[in-house]
């Protein structure tokens, strides 16, 4: 099989770009965090719940399973399960490579070559699709270039570390299962995607509905092709409906904490898809406030629009683009965070299949235009080096600080010490059982650890650190590049 790829330069080329892209996104992504880039939302909270599951596992301490402590509200010091947040069970698994190195350079590594797996299912389904409408080797090798330049899949990558990320391979990977009809697989892919994040099942079940409708279009005899499409809408309703209603409330006593920013809708998951319906003035409202339009607009443009000549797959991302645009957060209508994550599947799929739809050009001169558009907007839109918009990072603003928070950290590397510490120290700070978000709680803690930088750029820190200054219950050990440390007495 190895060799037979290697004799494929296009295969050989899909697999050298994605090699490289796992190395230099997991450099950029543990650069970004020893320049203290990252922060306790939301790679502190994962490394947390990540940590505390691979010592559960280790030692046998069943109530550090999936635990953290509640981000919610900053500085809160009771102690939660990650399902309270969300059922991104994935973290158990990532929680298994911390036997390897248990830190979260591990989550930025494992979230970057997952998300350069992606590519190669990219490929597969541009092959197939493709060469039965007797395209060549040239658009299904652009496609997967187009899907490692695409900027907002640049975005997701750099944003710390979220276990949606391994949603969009997998996604691609069931579609390419199903697609193959080889459903054995596609039952592995589908176990795991669901795991990935609540309202993923929401895709998954529309991607059972596309086939469902294929296959009775195409007027199928294998029975197999209408009740394992069948079984996948069942199973991804089901599991959202779990979620919603007994896993999530179950683990917080009370809804999902993000249903109130659809409260225009309904109170319920159940009432908020009835309000799809039924309140459409609302809807439109809310997709003009925040320029839905533009939204659309910059996730298909860098695909020059071919998503738009495949409507059918287009409809994929349904479910997921109404979560984004109609939620009043404003943050999820952004592509700096990882809110577009389960959209960048559907959007290839559909890209892949509006592709096969153009007639006046050769494969090559689709494939070159398509590289040169996307690597235009990876120059004008990514945050990396050299680009457009890199310095807008600040990567060494703190980097000077960073032989400090390694003595701190290794100074309290004893796991069974409270802290509490500003944002950008979390992630160094939050392996362990307890951590406290800087915050008028923070006598709580055995120690806590300040970044004075962070505490002039943060006017909510202020009226803290003057209190802890004062405080006479704690003593200052360490000052150094302004980084304190405090301990209490």
């Amino acid at each position: 099989m190895a060799f037979k790829i290697l004799k494929n330069p296009y295969e050989v080329m899909v697999i050298i770009a994605m090699v490289a892209y796992a190395v230099y996104f997991s450099w950029f992504t543990i650069l970004r965090h020893q320049t203290l880039n990252s922060a306790h939302a939301d790679l502190g909270i994962m490394h947390q719940t990540a940590y505390n599951t691979y010592r559960a596992i280790q030692t046998g301490e069943a109530g550090r399973f999936l635990e953290l402590t509640n981000p919610h509200p900053p500085g809160s010091t009771n102690q939660i399960t990650r399902t309270a947040i969300h059922a991104d069970l994935l973290l158990v698994l990532a929680a298994f490579f911390y036997f390897l190195y248990a830190g979260p350079e591990t989550l930025l590594v494992l979230q970057s070559v997952a998300l350069a797996l992606g590519a190669w299912a990219v490929f597969k389904i541009s092959s197939r699709v493709l060469n039965s409408a007797g395209r060549r080797p040239w658009l299904p090798t652009a496609l997967s270039l187009a899907y490692l330049l695409y900027p907002p899949l640049h975005q997701l990558n750099i944003f710390d570390f979220h276990a949606v990320a391994f949603a969009v391979p997998l996604l691609l990977f069931l579609f390419y299962s199903l697609l193959q009809k080889r459903y054995g697989l596609a039952l592995v892919f589908l176990i795991l995607v669901l795991l990935a994040k609540e309202q993923v099942s929401l895709t998954v079940f529309f991607i059972g509905l596309y086939f469902l409708i294929t296959a009775w279009r195409g007027q199928s005899k294998n029975r197999a092709d209408f009740w394992f499409p069948l079984a996948v809408m069942a199973v991804s309703a089901a599991w959202f409906l779990v979620s919603l209603y007994w896993i999530i409330p179950a683990s917080r006593d009370m809804v999902h904490y993000a249903l109130v920013r659809y409260q225009t809708l309904g109170l319920s998951p159940l009432g908020i898809m009835a309000g799809l319906f039924s309140h459409p003035g609302a809807i439109l409202q809310q997709l003009m406030g925040v320029n839905a339009g533009g939204y659309i607009l910059n996730l298909l443009a860098p695909l020059i629009f071919l998503p738009l000549l495949a409507l059918p797959q287009l409809l994929l991302i349904l479910p997921e683009l109404a979560i984004n645009l109609l939620s009043t957060e404003p943050l999820m209508q952004s592509f700096a965070f990882h809110y577009a994550a389960v959209l960048i599947p559907g959007v290839f799929i559909a890209a892949i299949y509006g592709a096969r739809k153009i007639q006046p050009f050769t494969s090559f001169q689709l494939a070159a235009g398509l590289v040169i558009i996307l690597a235009g907007f990876t120059y004008w839109q990514s945050p990396l080096p050299g680009l457009k918009t890199w310095n807008s990072y600040g990567f060494f603003k703190y980097a000077d600080q960073r032989e400090s928070v390694r003595m701190v950290q290794q100074g309290l590397k004893d796991e069974t010490l409270k802290i509490s510490a500003t944002t950008g120290l979390s992630p160094w700070l939050a392996g362990r059982r307890y951590f406290y978000l800087l915050a008028a709680t923070y006598p709580a803690a055995d120690y806590v650890v300040i970044n004075k930088r962070e505490v002039d750029a943060k006017a909510d820190y202020t009226a803290v650190y003057e209190r802890l200054e004062k405080d006479d219950n704690f003593i200052k050990e360490y000052d150094r590049q302004d980084i304190e440390v405090y301990r209490r007495r």
